[in-house]
């Protein structure tokens, strides 16, 4: 009975990891180039979002955090060959909402000078409709 167990079939890959895989593979690539080499004009959006957001990835683990991992720098973060920027335990969104935290939110109504709205009184509103 075990046997049969260990035998089973590999479950094939979806379509989305091979997708996912390549362009993992793809941005390591452009990872390895320099920047001058990369023809950004060749490049889809999202080849150039991803190549950023990697190395965004990358120079964040570099520059230390505090004065205490100057000395665990080199074996906390390894190589950076194997990075991988769809990896899932990545947690990106505890910056990004830190971020949110501290940014101020402007736009175009953040500089006009607009009156405050006064309620209307049930006399006006009667007054309106007659």
């Amino acid at each position: 009975m075990k046997d049969t167990l260990t035998e089973q079939p590999e479950k094939k890959l979806t379509h989305r990891i091979r997708q996912k895989r390549a362009k993992v593979s793809e941005v390591k690539t452009l990872l390895e180039k320099p920047d001058h080499e990369i023809d950004r004009m060749k490049l889809s959006v999202m080849h150039i979002r991803l190549l950023h957001e990697a190395r965004e990835r990358i120079k964040s683990k570099t520059i230390p955090s505090g004065p205490s991992s100057f000395n665990q720098s080199s074996s906390q973060f390894g190589d950076t060959n194997s990075f991988d920027p769809f990896e899932e335990n990545y947690d990106n969104g505890r910056r990004e909402n830190h971020m949110v935290e501290n940014a101020t939110k402007l736009n175009y109504h953040s500089y006009m000078n607009k009156q405050t709205r006064a309620k209307w009184s049930k006399s006006d509103t009667d007054l309106f409709y007659q």
